[in-house]
């Protein structure tokens, strides 16, 4: 369901924060080695370009140049499904590059 609009706090877990290399993939995004479910919202800022792929949790596919674009320092939002609710990063750049990661709740 789109949430038109909604003012979010922060969830109890802590950020997610990661340098990924030149051209990389980052293995599946967990929260304290648990992958995020259903219906969570989460913020991502990255520092360069990067592209993120969904997937079905345990197996998602390795994030290519071909998937969705993150652009460089924009506020990327989004909220899990029950049919791919885990995620994974690839960085588009010939350096490397970071991510935050903050999942936030409906206040």
């Amino acid at each position: 369901m789109a949430v038109i609009s909604a003012v979010f706090a922060p969830a109890q877990e802590h950020a997610i924060v990661a340098t990924l290399g030149a051209t990389t993939s980052t293995a599946e995004i967990q929260d304290n080695g648990v992958a995020f479910g259903p219906n969570v919202i989460v913020q991502i800022n990255c520092t360069v370009d990067m592209s993120i792929r969904f997937g079905v949790a345990g197996s998602v596919a390795a994030a290519s140049a071909a998937d969705y674009r993150i652009p460089a320092n924009t506020l990327f939002t989004f909220e899990t499904n029950r049919q791919w609710p885990s995620f994974r990063l690839f960085n588009l750049t010939a350096g490397s590059g970071s991510f935050y990661i903050q999942t936030f709740q409906k206040a």
